[in-house]
């Protein structure tokens, strides 16, 4: 997806929602698959309130991590 400009956590969340619907397979296996992410706030203030309902597996880069 690309955006035009700043996004926030709701449109992070827009991302995951699409990558799952388009996605069927990562969908169906959520135990199977990790996101990568930095540590941007975007990505810390959707997932911290998001993550146990979708039961996603998150794993965070260290800190300064290019």
């Amino acid at each position: 997806m690309l955006f035009k400009g700043p996004i926030n956590a709701n449109d992070f969340g827009g991302f995951i929602v699409t990558l799952l619907l388009n996605y069927r397979e990562i969908a169906n296996n959520l135990n199977k698959y990790v996101i990568y992410l930095d540590n941007a706030p975007i990505h810390r203030a959707y997932t911290c309130i998001n993550k146990l309902t979708l039961r996603i597996n998150f794993l965070y880069g260290p800190p300064y991590t290019p």
